[in-house]
């Protein structure tokens, strides 16, 4: 887990062996979720990020090790093509 310097909580994981396994999360400063991220035995399986206004930002599976499907959208919720030089897709991080 990792804290923001005012104690909120910025992320956390859960692991088995080392490796990422499960759910891991993490929050802006505002409280807000900026990502959620789903691992087996430290294989990302799918990934979901949202800007810091709270709309969802990306949305992608990946199969067998390699990108499946991915899904972006702007900050006003309107799907864009996710390698789009005028999106912001910056977590912020």
């Amino acid at each position: 887990q990792g804290w923001y310097c005012n104690g909120q909580l910025w992320n956390k994981a859960n692991w088995k062996n080392g490796r990422k396994n499960g759910l891991s999360e993490g929050w802006y400063e505002n409280n807000r979720l900026q990502y959620k991220r789903n691992w087996k035995y430290g294989k990302l399986l799918s990934e979901s990020l949202w800007h810091r206004n709270g709309q969802l930002s990306y949305k992608a599976t990946w199969k067998d090790g390699e990108l499946f499907s991915e899904m972006c959208w702007d900050t006003s919720g309107i799907i864009v093509h996710c390698y789009d030089e005028n999106y912001d897709d910056s977590p912020g991080w």
